[in-house]
């Protein structure tokens, strides 16, 4: 799952030289899974948003694999609406002049639960301000892994401003009922033009190594009592966190699984 960073550098070089690079698409030979064809993955992209607070159904979208009865729709819309002054423009973008829109894009998922790893790809093309980059997260929890600027280039307005074409990554040690993305722009003035997610989930051998990194250590507990603070770690997958997932959080720690 390590292509965007093999690209890094090339992607850099063509920011800048203001060369609009392609979004990424994932392929089974480079990543591990192939788009709208692999099991436990979905994909939605947005190209025209028409109303600010949503919701917004994607252009294009696709789950491969049966989705659980609640699991919510595709959505994506600007939760700061209407607030702060977002509005659909001619384009049919979202956008503020006078606030800073906060969109956030979420693909259903399969509600596996733990002991499973979910990679969820989000890209997004802005137009005018850019996104401020150390806001992008995951379930309102989550850092991402890798963040690449893919390109940028004049966004053709006459009223100025930059393409920005941003590619963000996470991997968790889960598989939610929603997979959420949310990011802030930097300023007022940017318009989101274009979003993308692609999530794939797929079993791990030990699933008390939160942090994936094929180790069991302290940093697996922290990360889960984070998500216990968060009320977000439902490690038996009865819909609420309470003691008996810190207990099957532990017994799976003790019983030396191998990642």
């Amino acid at each position: 799952m390590r292509r965007p960073s093999a690209l890094a550098a090339l992607l850099a070089l063509s920011a800048s030289c203001h060369v609009n690079a392609q979004f990424v698409t994932p392929t089974a030979s480079l990543d591990g899974w192939t788009r709208n064809v692999t099991p436990f993955s979905t994909y939605g992209r947005w190209d025209t948003f028409l109303l600010p607070a949503g919701p917004n159904l994607p252009q294009q979208s696709m789950a491969i694999g049966a989705l659980p009865l609640d699991a919510p729709d595709f959505n994506a819309f600007d939760t700061g609406a209407p607030f702060n002054g977002a509005f659909i423009t001619s384009g049919l973008n979202i956008y503020s002049f006078s606030g800073i829109i906060e969109p956030q894009t979420s693909s259903p998922g399969f509600d596996l639960g733990y002991g499973h790893r979910t990679d969820v790809w989000y890209q997004v093309r802005s137009l005018g301000v850019p996104p401020d980059l150390a806001t992008f997260r995951l379930n309102n929890l989550r850092e991402p892994v890798e963040i690449v600027v893919l390109g940028t280039g004049n966004s053709g307005s006459p009223f100025g401003g930059i393409l920005q074409d941003t590619f963000v990554r996470f991997e968790i040690a889960r598989s939610d009922l929603q997979h959420v993305v949310n990011f802030s722009a930097i300023n007022t003035s940017l318009s989101y033009d274009i979003g993308i997610i692609d999530t794939f989930t797929q079993p791990i051998p030990c699933a008390a190594d939160i942090d994936l990194n094929n180790t069991i250590d302290f940093l697996d507990a922290l990360l889960f009592l984070s998500d216990a603070n968060a009320d977000n770690a439902d490690w038996d997958n009865d819909d609420d966190t309470d003691g008996p997932d810190l207990a099957g959080f532990v017994a799976e720690l003790n019983s030396g699984c191998t990642p």
